[in-house]
């Protein structure tokens, strides 16, 4: 969906309560905003830096039935800007999962969701740390690479990503 901010934006229209919103300032050059439903009110994501997660200002204030209401923070509400946002929702028996999990050093972790399939295609950042977005797609992945979301670079075998592509049903 694409909105100008104007005041108070309720932006709406989506038929479903979103549950990961990405918002990007189609004019100025603002860092992306991600809120997601596990979350929300308080923290983001910038999917363009290695950031750790940040205290929201306000990015978006309420998360309605079908859409959002942004709030007073100039990544996604700057008076005359126009934005474009990509709104997911969760899904018992979907495509789409948001997973936080806490990772041991050294470990392998089994990631679980329940999706009711295999995981095809997933997108990992560390919230707490300054670490790349790490972007897996099992055609890429399963032969020994990786992407960075943050980043322009070619694909990358820094061995930091190891999904095993089952389904994980918890």
């Amino acid at each position: 969906m694409t909105y100008t901010w104007a005041g108070a934006t309720t932006a709406t229209g989506l038929a479903f309560r979103p549950d990961l919103i990405w918002i990007k300032d189609r004019i100025s050059t603002y860092d992306h905003r991600i809120v997601d439903s596990l979350r929300w009110p308080n923290k983001y994501l910038s999917s363009n830096t290695t950031s750790s997660e940040a205290t929201s200002g306000g990015d978006v204030s309420v998360i309605n039935a079908d859409g959002f209401t942004t709030g007073g923070n100039l990544a996604t509400s700057n008076v005359g800007d126009k934005y474009v946002a990509w709104n997911w929702r969760k899904s018992q028996t979907s495509w789409f999962a948001i997973n936080v999990f806490s990772h041991v050093n050294g470990t392998y972790d089994d990631i679980y969701h329940n999706l009711g399939n295999y995981a095809k295609f997933s997108i990992l950042k560390q919230i707490d740390g300054n670490n790349n977005w790490e972007v897996c797609h099992r055609d890429i992945c399963t032969a020994g690479f990786g992407l960075y979301l943050n980043d322009t670079s070619s694909s990358h075998s820094s061995g930091k990503i190891s999904i095993q592509w089952t389904n994980y049903n918890r």
